[in-house]
This record gives structure tokens, sequence and C-alpha cells, in this order.
């Protein structure tokens, strides 16, 4: 069932994706299609933070991941973190001002509103890097709250590396996000 769309309506730093978990469906499945850097953007990742029953990002040291990206140049890239701020979903995403590079892919959510689980990312990412290049991204993560506990999140932040503006309006790319029930 689609839950949400949404657009960059402004150039910013974080593009959130609020409201959209809750207690009716057991997971989601996220589909990110042709979202641009802006051209401004000046480190080189694409990060993930879920945002807890406020909409607070939840932002402590208690993220896990690991996700390995190969480019079209054959060039292979481990990410891994382990206690980080966020989930690294994707790098060597600098936008090159002439280009504005589409960041696409699937992301596959679970344990969002429970409390007997961590909450779960999983998926894949596909994007333009620089003048020839095409970057492909698998990332699987999880965010275990303070003292190996749990909590509740209603939606999830992008957020591009350093400071400034990472995100351009783009009237073609957008998020969209699916409920899913499991019988």
């Amino acid at each position: 069932t689609l839950i949400s769309y949404a657009q960059v309506s402004s150039e910013n730093q974080t593009f959130t994706i609020d409201n959209v978990f809750s207690d009716t469906y057991r997971s989601y499945k996220v589909i990110i299609s042709g979202i641009r850097g802006a051209a401004n953007m000046d480190t080189s990742v694409v990060n993930l933070r879920f945002l807890d029953d406020s909409g607070t990002q939840l932002s402590g040291a208690y993220y896990y991941y690991i996700g390995f990206a190969r480019d079209s140049s054959d060039t292979d890239r481990t990410i891994n973190g382990q206690g980080a701020t966020n989930l690294n979903l994707s790098q060597n995403f600098g936008a090159e001002s002439a280009k504005k590079e589409n960041l696409s892919g699937v992301l596959h959510f679970s344990g969002t509103r429970t409390d007997n689980c961590w909450i779960r990312c999983e998926g894949a990412f596909t994007h333009e890097y620089g003048s020839n290049d095409l970057v492909t991204t698998t990332i699987s993560g999880t965010y275990r709250a303070t003292g190996g506990g749990n909590t509740k999140c209603r939606g999830f932040a992008l957020i591009g590396g350093g400071s400034g503006n990472h995100w351009t309006t783009n009237s073609e790319g957008g998020v969209y996000v699916y409920g899913i029930n499991h019988a």
C-alpha cells in the first residue's frame, strides 16, 4: 500500500521523510527514484538516520552496518560501521555541478514500531558519479538503542556528509514509501 510520496521541495542539507512508519504495517519498502545532489554538495557520502516517535533524528552511536560498493571502473569499496552515528548508504556521491547525479534505489525497513527487535534497513542503490562512473552499493544495517534496548521510529532522514545544502529540487525524482503486512 502506498503510504507517502515526497520530493525535495527546496535545497537543503537533510531530506526528511516523516510520519510514514506506524503500527499499521509490519515492514516498509522505500523506493528512492532520482533524487539529486546539489551543486555544492561538498562531500561524497549519503547517510541515513531514523526518526524517533517525536520526529527527532536518532543520532547516538548505535548504528551498525556493512555494505559493498563497486563503480564502473571496477573499483571496490567496503562500507562498514560499528557504533556509528548514522547508516552510511553510499560513497562517492559528490555532486558535479554540471551533472547533478541522481540517486536511486530500494530499501526495506523492519522493526520500526516494536520494542522487541532492532530497527533494520537493507537495500541497494545506484548513482552516477563524475563524468563516466556508475556506482552500485548494497547495504544492511541496524539501530540499537542505548544499553541494548529498542526504540520505535516514525521516519528517516537522508543526510549528505559535511556542511552546505546537499539535496536540490528535481521534478522527476522522489521517495515512495509502501507499507507491507505479512500473512
